[in-house]
């Protein structure tokens, strides 16, 4: 068990081939979404290869389900609309749809046990026990649109909301999820709000954190998420795996330019401060791809933007592109890469 195996079709010793790696060779889709090659396909599953590549018949994050949805969801209600097929607009659409799949799994749920109480006692401490008010939250999550644009208003509600819960409750029933993970529906499992007390206590803590950081309970994504480039803060759409969606953004503290973005964390909050939710990482270099016969179409995103110099155009430019959803054209001939050119050097000397 613990040795080991030499293959005839090993490049080296030791080592597994080529043939028989977990992969897919299909016509209609692949994706992953940093999980495992388990789901890389939702009806065809890669099962029965070594835990070393990764765990099988196991939950998946919210963020894997909701690209699982993203690629598998066909025909008039998918991403690829009558034809079938996904075009590279439509591909583009899809990832800054930004649909929360959280969202879409408890909305319902929550602002109907929401409306069934006007207030709830959230015990922050032995000694500090507060009973708020859920009238004006109930309104605002009834209209969230389920997404994390930058003019969803209630997505900075419901992420303070689902945040309170533990990140490893998003994977299987528990206090969240009231219906379990289902190996044959991984896509779709686990769902349903658990226990819809709690649920109250959490959304009465979120209000709590709104509160504190002096933030309006129907605060746009845009009004609190930002990205710093020197004294300049640009509004950011997308979301984190707590909320289930494509498009990744958050904050890392190794990051070279957390230094200059640093607020002061909001009490209650896993990621709010007083200078609003600060994005430095998650998506990052984003490329739209299609092959055609005239040759490769392709647009993309360097979000952080590619200069590290203030003063340079370039430090914030293909910020503000993402920030508007304005992919900018990759070039791939010699005639539209000259027709762009910026700058050039020419060298000359022997040899």
């Amino acid at each position: 068990r613990y040795e080991w195996t030499n293959h005839k079709e090993a490049r080296v010793p030791g080592v597994v081939p080529y043939s028989e790696k977990p992969q897919h060779d299909r016509t209609d889709y692949i994706f992953n979404a940093n999980d495992s090659h388990w789901l890389t396909h939702v009806e065809k599953p890669l099962e029965g290869y070594t835990p070393l590549y990764g765990p099988e018949k196991s939950p998946r994050t919210l963020r894997t389900r909701m690209n699982a949805k993203l690629v598998s969801e066909f025909g008039n209600k998918g991403v690829s609309g009558k034809d079938g097929k996904i075009s590279l607009k439509e591909m583009q659409q899809a990832i800054f749809s930004n649909r929360s799949l959280t969202a879409e799994l408890l909305m319902a749920e929550l602002t109907e046990v929401c409306r069934s109480k006007p207030s709830v006692e959230v015990k922050l401490t032995e000694n500090d026990i507060r009973v708020v008010n859920l009238n004006k939250a109930c309104s605002v999550l009834e209209s969230y649109n389920g997404k994390l644009d930058l003019d969803s208003k209630g997505a900075v509600l419901f992420r303070e909301w689902i945040t309170q819960y533990k990140y490893s409750e998003i994977f299987n029933k528990g206090r969240l999820f009231a219906v379990p993970f289902d190996v044959n529906d991984p896509v779709n499992t686990p769902r349903g709000l658990a226990d819809k007390e709690l649920a109250l206590q959490m959304l009465g803590k979120a209000i709590l954190v709104m509160q504190e950081a002096d933030l309006k309970l129907d605060t746009t994504l845009g009004e609190a998420q930002f990205a710093y480039r020197a004294d300049e803060k640009i509004a950011i759409h997308g979301g984190e795996n707590f909320e289930g969606i494509a498009n990744i953004v958050g904050h890392s503290n190794y990051d070279a330019l957390a230094a200059q973005s640093q607020g002061k964390k909001i009490k209650g909050s896993k990621r709010l401060t007083d200078k609003g939710y600060l994005i430095n990482y998650g998506t990052s270099f984003l490329l739209s791809l299609s092959y055609t016969d005239e040759g490769p179409v392709a647009e993309a995103f360097l979000t952080y933007s590619e200069s590290g110099d203030p003063s340079s155009e370039y430090y914030s430019d293909q910020t503000k592109l993402f920030s508007a959803k304005k992919w900018r054209p990759i070039l791939f001939t010699s005639d539209a890469i000259k027709k762009d050119t910026q700058s050039s050097l020419i060298l000359t000397g022997e040899g």
